[in-house]
């Protein structure tokens, strides 16, 4: 009797087995090789198509073997095991969920949310399908079994005609297939496998092997016969798959022959399996071949190049099957061993449902949870009420389009209006658990949110920011604040308060039995310790990887340091608080005394009369313009990346008659203004902690002196053809003491506003005009100009009138390829623009330095490895140029340089005198090799990464591998640096001192 039970769980594997050898291929297809074009590879092409629709029909082939081998299924009771299954689903997922947050430090809320809920986001619609089928094939066969013979083939044959005769005739998916994976085409396969079993049609088949392979032949040579049919009609071969979908005609002949030759093997051999096995064994199938997280990963790191060789391309699809073949067994054995597990059988028993009758138990059972919970419930939908017009505040405050961005704030951002509602009733309960009156506390939290959200408002209003923790010292001065506030808000929030409080006070009198609570002191401490352990988080919100920053990447909090107004638009006013706590500055370096900055600043002063004997006194009209130009980087310089034409022949031949090189930028695709920072500065942002990656947001405003370039000139202008609400400019320069900012809606107006056709920014054509009139206005005195152009900014979705240059290599995905042409474009055009600019400057009578650089390369260069590529990722080009005027062009050793040696550098061209803390970065620049963070830590600068020097060679280095003398030059720079942004500021005024004349 035991052998018999064990021979019925055994089920016949061989048809399982090659659906999932069919399924892995299939994923290779799509993820891990690039789909050759039929223009640029044609036999590639037709090889790459063919084997896609040869083992596309893995969705057909399951449900045939289910159908066909009903008998051993109708008497099972499939939902027994359901929860078994599901916890192998689960475990699934979670491990791939770890295992690529610690590959590739992916977390975001899809892929937890996908773990609960597999059918919310169509990764497994085949799966999902399948599953439903399954559980009702009892009920379904037992119905089919009724049948008479007759009405089986006569169910076959209509069905039949609907499902695969008509959708192949008029090309059309009519039923919602969806490319076979859909609940109904599953069904259709279903019925045509029993009637496969009950009329033993698949006995009948003579010649089986040639009528195997006709079939093949005939899929196959469709694709090539549409597609020439598709050239002479359309021009392309967009309709070359039309018969390739699983329910055609061709493909479900070829699939019932395959289905055939299956078992007739499986008749021989007898390849039987137990049916837990095969079920894991399709579980681990569908979540590593499914699982987006894998996807993404295969096609985004693991993607075989287009131009390889075709043994190579060949060899790499074998080997990307066999990889995916040997994990899912490993991981099938995994999930066997682990179902033994006494926790695993605790799980699986409480988590267990025998029937549909206990299903309804069990729904029954939450919807009385649900209700015992309701006053909680009702609290979180008021909450989330309240979040919900906190948003709608902050958007309406901050958005051109207030009713756009609200609805996909609503419709994208919920993770963060839930995480929001869970910190407000974490607050909320925290002040019940200390007073034991509920309505105090819910009274209290609910007016600090509000005034939290006022406040922020006007805030905004006034300043383009909401309240920040760095307000809260502002307090000491609230006199001074409430002048700034109009009398009629004051009166109406004095109101609001008011009968806030006396309505706490009525409610906790006459409602208080509502929400009593017996809680002893015992469990009161308890509760408030677990709180405010919870609460210290936010102490850690910036610090990688600690748990609170892992729950706000995983909610998608954006770390808006650069755009305050849109991070309280996006996360609340409350969240975005919140970010702002966790903010060091810079580690304290070893040895930090008011004494040995003295020292530094006194060593400094020396080198500096040692600089100046060999430099010129500063010119009355010495005029410096430091030209940061937006995303402007050489493409011929990207790995793997062939370039038709040269975008930027000016600019190459300009570097060989002058200073220049490369500079190594600590942003990629961004971080604009920290790359402004470092040259206007003269400090490393690679010296800071990863909690301040954009010092303009989190530093500037609180250093009590902020010493910047500008401070050696007798006027200082900024110019920036965009908006200036990003990144806390306009407040910066005027800490910075610039005299003028010129930006879009400025009260000091720009006079160049030109686009180029196509484009949205000012062209760096206008922006050099603009430049060129504030030369003209400073007749006297020294100046400088801050020119930071916006023309080859992002995104590229636009076209240019002209379009010179094309590519080739893996570098640039194919959707991206328009928009690199297009920044390709717009690289020539600065070219153009820049030769103009320095032929202007050429005429100009008085002596002109001009540094140019780009900031950061664009984020288009995603078919690359930052890990492998990152220094070149992030090496943009510079130069340093006098004009005629100067007539001392010099050309120092500069190949590689980080952006905080500019000022030393355009010093050192122009041959001029330099202060004690201008002397320190010019030995800084001269002996130190260039500093930045690790691209591989911060590709895109959301946190410092570990800092790291770069040669003239290219190599890179660490703290330690610096020489002696490096080594001590270092270290004074970083005590200065550390004085001045963090620490007393002994050497403020030492740094910020002019020139002596």
């Amino acid at each position: 009797m035991k052998e018999e039970s064990i021979n019925q769980n055994k089920l016949p594997a061989l048809a399982v087995i090659i659906t999932a050898m069919f399924f892995i291929i299939e994923r290779v297809l799509l993820t891990a090789t690039t789909a050759p074009s039929y223009a640029e590879a044609p036999r590639r092409y037709f090889l790459f198509a063919g084997m896609k629709v040869l083992v596309a029909v893995a969705v057909n082939l399951l449900p045939l073997w289910l159908g066909y081998h009903w008998h051993l299924f109708k008497n099972r009771n499939p939902l027994a095991r359901m929860a078994k299954y599901w916890l192998f689903y689960f475990l699934s997922m979670l491990f791939t969920f770890v295992f690529f947050f610690f590959l590739r430090g992916t977390l975001t809320f899809r892929d937890l949310w996908i773990i609960f809920f597999p059918i919310s986001q169509n990764y497994f619609g085949f799966a999902a399908s399948f599953v439903f089928i399954a559980l009702l094939s009892p009920y379904l066969f037992h119905q089919l079994e009724k049948l008479e013979l007759v009405r089986v083939k006569q169910i076959l044959i209509v069905t039949t005609i609907l499902a695969v005769l008509l959708p192949t005739i008029f090309s059309k998916d009519l039923w919602g297939f969806l490319a076979g994976k859909g609940v109904l085409w599953q069904l259709y396969l279903v019925v045509v496998g029993f009637g496969l079993n009950r009329l033993k049609l698949l006995q009948n088949i003579r010649f089986l092997v040639p009528k195997l392979i006709g079939s093949m032949l005939v899929v196959v040579s469709l694709i090539f016969i549409m597609a020439q049919v598709s050239r002479s009609i359309r021009g392309d071969v967009s309709t070359a798959e039309r018969f390739s979908v699983p329910y055609s005609l061709f493909a479900m002949g070829y699939s019932l022959y395959l289905f055939a030759f299956i078992e007739r093997i499986q008749e021989k051999i007898n390849l039987k399996m137990s049916s837990s096995f095969l079920a894991t064994y399709l579980i681990s199938l569908v979540v590593i071949t499914n699982n987006g997280l894998v996807t993404w990963s295969v096609s985004e790191y693991y993607r075989l190049p287009l131009d390889t060789s075709l043994k190579k391309w060949l060899l790499g699809i074998i080997t990307a099957f066999g990889i995916f073949f040997i994990v899912i067994t490993l991981w099938s054995i995994v999930l066997n061993a682990v179902s033994h597990i006494n926790l695993f059988k605790r799980l699986e028993n409480r988590l267990k449902v025998e029937s549909y009758q206990g299903l309804f138990e069990r729904g029954q059972q939450f919807l009385t949870w649900l209700k015992s919970k309701k006053r909680v419930i009702w609290l979180g939908i008021f909450y989330y009420v309240l979040v919900v017009i906190q948003m709608g505040i902050m958007v309406l405050v901050t958005s051109g389009y207030p009713k756009e961005v609200f609805l996909e704030n609503l419709l994208t951002r919920q993770p963060a209006l839930l995480l929001n509602v869970a910190i407000m009733m974490a607050f909320m309960l925290l002040l019940f658990l200390i007073t034991n009156r509920f309505w105090y506390a819910a009274t209290f939290a609910t007016m600090f949110y509000v005034v939290l959200t006022i406040s922020s408002y006007l805030k905004i209003l006034l300043r383009q920011e909401p309240i920040l923790p760095g307000d809260l010292t502002m307090l000491t001065g609230i006199n001074e604040i409430v002048t700034l506030v109009q009398p009629t808000l004051l009166i109406v929030g004095a109101i609001i308060m008011v009968i806030l409080a006396v309505s706490a006070w009525l409610l906790q009198r006459r409602a208080q039995k509502m929400y009593a609570q017996k809680i002893s002191y015992k469990k009161r401490l308890l509760g408030i310790g677990v709180i405010l352990f919870l609460f210290s988080g936010v102490f850690f919100i910036n610090h990688q990887n600690s748990p609170a920053n892992l729950l706000f990447r995983l909610l998608r909090i954006d770390n808006q340091f650069f755009n305050q107004p849109k991070g309280a638009q996006k996360n609340g006013p409350l969240v975005q608080f919140l970010v702002n706590i966790d903010v060091d500055v810079m580690d304290e370096p070893a040895g930090y005394t008011k004494e040995k900055i003295t020292e530094v600043m006194t060593k400094y002063d020396n080198v500096a009369s040692e600089i100046n004997m060999q430099r010129a006194a500063w010119p009355e009209n010495q005029t410096i313009i430091f030209n940061l130009s937006e995303s402007f980087s050489d493409p011929t310089r990207i790995p793997e990346t062939k370039i038709t034409g040269d975008p930027i022949p000016n600019l190459r031949q300009i570097k060989t008659e002058t200073t220049s090189g490369l500079m190594v930028s600590t942003g990629y695709g961004g971080g604009t203004a920290n790359i402004e920072w470092e040259t206007l500065s003269g400090l490393s942002l690679s010296n800071l902690a990863p909690t301040l990656p954009t010092p303009y947001t989190q530093l500037v405003d609180k250093q009590d002196v902020a010493p910047n370039f500008s401070n050696l000139f007798d006027h200082k202008i900024m110019i920036h053809p965009y908006v200036a609400t990003l990144y806390n400019r306009i407040h910066v320069f005027e800490k910075y003491g610039f005299d003028a900012f010129y930006y879009q809606g400025s009260e000091d107006e720009l006079s160049h506003t030109d686009r180029i056709s196509g484009s949205p920014y000012i062209s760096d054509k206008a922006a050099y005009a603009e430049t060129l009139d504030q030369l003209q206005k400073a007749s006297t005195g020294t100046q400088f100009i801050q020119l930071s152009t916006m023309q080859n900014h992002g995104p590229y979705d636009y076209t240019y009138p002209d379009n010179e240059f094309d590519f080739i290599g893996p570098s640039v995905e194919k959707t991206n390829s328009q928009a690199f042409r297009t920044y390709m474009q717009g690289l020539k055009y600065t070219d153009d623009a820049l030769v103009t600019f320095l032929k202007e400057l050429d005429k100009i009578q008085k002596p002109i330095t001009f540094v140019f650089y780009g900031d950061h390369l664009p984020s288009l260069y995603s078919g690359l490895d930052m890990a492998e590529y990152g220094i070149e990722l992030h090496e943009t080009d510079f130069f340093v140029y006098n004009n005629a005027y100067t007539r001392n062009q010099q050309k120092l050793t500069t190949d590689i340089v980080s952006p905080n040696y500019f000022s030393a550098l355009s010093l050192q061209q122009a041959n001029l005198k330099v202060t004690p803390y201008y002397a320190l970065l010019t030995q800084l620049a001269e002996k130190v090799p260039a500093m930045t963070t690790n691209p591989a830590s911060s590709s895109q600068n959301q946190f410092n990464g570990t800092q790291i020097f770069v040669t003239n060679d290219g190599e890179v280095l660490d703290e330690g591998d610096l020489t002696k003398e490096q080594k001590a030059i270092f270290d004074d720079y970083r005590l200065i640096q550390y004085d001045l942004t963090v620490g007393e500021q002994y050497s403020a005024k030492w740094a910020t001192q002019k020139v002596t004349k």
